[in-house]
């Protein structure tokens, strides 16, 4: 669990490092609140690992995941969205 903890804070070292000896660090400094949330990854880790979760019960949520995604989807083919995603928020998906 040590080891866990220790990569991702050596993750967040490394992501310093690379901003200071940029460029163009002002510029760039502004992506790092986007990998804060990382911050949380190990407590969520845990919580998880302590919990005994039901594999079925997971699976079921999955489904139902899918059954409610599916109508969006078809929501965004009928407004012309080329490639509909069923995401809400696409900003996860980069850094510009």
């Amino acid at each position: 669990l040590k080891l866990e903890f220790a990569v991702f804070i050596f993750y967040f070292f490394v992501i310093t490092l690379s901003i200071v000896f940029s460029e163009k660090p002002d510029e760039i400094a502004h992506f790092m609140s986007r990998d804060l949330h990382f911050l949380l990854a190990p407590f969520i880790f845990f919580a998880f690992h302590k919990l005994n979760i039901n594999l079925r019960s997971l699976l079921y949520g999955v489904k139902v995941g899918l059954v409610v995604l599916c109508p969006y989807i078809i929501f965004q083919l009928d407004n012309g969205v080329i490639r509909p995603s069923g995401v809400m928020n696409n900003e996860v998906f980069g850094r510009a």
